[in-house]
């Protein structure tokens, strides 16, 4: 199996688990932590029930220094399952890319991919609520007010927990804590029209925590160019009852763009239609698996 997911989400606590059970039920775990010549091979000649644990297996096992050998294709052949001995295969990553192209989409090879998402507004409820002490928890919608902007994982939501339960606000805690924006956020803006029209901008990079301007392309639901937003990062705010950020219609600017009309054979601008909502929320990264 492979476990992917980005740092502090998970993987490594899930596959621990998974261990411990394998200890409980009488069979024993190897971590294979760096790549070495012939480790394949001492795995291949294991005759019984055994779980192998490659973590950080995008890291550990990369091509490096002077040798010609490509250390994840060198191991193909183990993972192929003709080796002898059943065999548990557990590999954990951050970056899918950083895996060899013939084990992703190859089920034979390995045969379940779990993917590991930064936790949901009701995973951090539900964490921090376990975690707080009672006076804390009066902190927990500002956290999750702040998770709606950056992707908070649970190593995260730990320091978070440990410094409310001092006795900080949250507004006090985050000003010290190693947790720091240092690259853009995408997001999903959402405007919609009293003529029931929507424009959208499903993935706007952008860091809505310093104090410049944002102007963000939108589109209709043709995917056509529709013009542009403008809005002030202050001005967005967060619904505790929906969960979601949103902009009040009159703080944000509307630059409407033109259009060919072929009908009239000639560029025309898009009418102004009053503005009724505008909801932005952190957007999600793709479903890994497919939905029927």
């Amino acid at each position: 199996m492979i476990l992917s997911g980005d740092k502090g989400i998970g993987k490594s606590l899930f596959a621990r688990l998974l261990g411990k059970e394998a200890v409980a039920g009488g069979i024993p775990v190897i971590i294979v932590d760096a790549f070495v010549d012939g480790v394949g091979s001492f795995i291949d000649r294991i005759d019984q029930e055994v779980m192998i644990l490659f973590d950080e297996f995008d890291k550990t096992f990369v091509k490096g220094g002077d040798t010609e050998v490509d250390p994840q294709a060198a191991m193909l052949s183990l993972f192929d399952g003709v080796s002898q001995g059943k065999k548990l295969f557990v590999v954990t990553c951050n970056e899918l890319r950083g895996l060899n192209s013939f084990l992703v989409n190859r089920p034979g090879r390995f045969h379940y991919h779990f993917r590991f998402n930064y936790p949901t507004a009701d995973d951090i409820k539900e964490y921090l609520n376990d975690k707080l002490c009672e006076f804390a928890k009066e902190e927990i919608e500002n956290v999750v007010s702040f998770s709606n902007r950056v992707a908070l994982n649970y190593d995260c939501l730990r320091a978070i927990a440990f410094e409310l339960n001092l006795g900080l606000t949250f507004q006090e805690a985050i000003g010290d804590l190693n947790i720091i924006n240092i690259k853009n956020e995408q997001y999903e803006i959402i405007l919609r029209f009293e003529d029931g029209t929507i424009l959208t901008n499903r993935r706007f990079s952008t860091d809505l925590f310093n104090d410049e301007e944002k102007k963000a392309e939108l589109y209709d639901r043709q995917g056509k160019y529709s013009g542009e937003v403008s809005f002030m990062p202050e001005a967005v705010k967060f619904n505790s009852m929906t969960g979601e950020m949103y902009i009040n219609p009159e703080d944000v600017t509307l630059d409407y763009a033109y259009y060919y009309d072929r009908a009239k054979k000639k560029k025309e601008k898009l009418l102004a239609k009053r503005l009724l909502s505008i909801i932005i929320r952190r957007a999600e990264e793709n479903r890994l698996h497919y939905a029927v």
